[in-house]
């Protein structure tokens, strides 16, 4: 699991677990998850549904208003720059 930064650089990777173990159980036990909840990092982080509502924010589901649609497109594009940092 992995974080990247706003112009495409890894901010923070984790390999220690195994590939069976789920995405939101490697980021709970992150050190990348202590530093934001203490307000160490700036910013926001982006997620897929993988990971918990609340403290990502991720896709919304069963979209009824232009804003919650205006939302998920926002999200979509800054995330496929994560996508293509992870590709890379």
């Amino acid at each position: 699991t992995g974080v990247s930064g706003p112009n495409d650089e890894i901010v923070d990777i984790v390999v220690r677990w195994p590939s069976s173990a789920h995405d939101s159980r490697i980021f709970e036990n992150s050190s990348i998850r202590v530093a934001f909840s203490e307000k160490r990092i700036p910013g926001h982080l982006l997620g897929d549904s993988r990971y918990p509502n609340g403290f990502i924010f991720t896709l919304q589901f069963h979209v009824q208003q232009v804003s919650e649609n205006n939302y998920n497109n926002s999200l979509k594009i800054t995330r496929s720059g994560v996508e293509r940092t992870i590709g890379r």
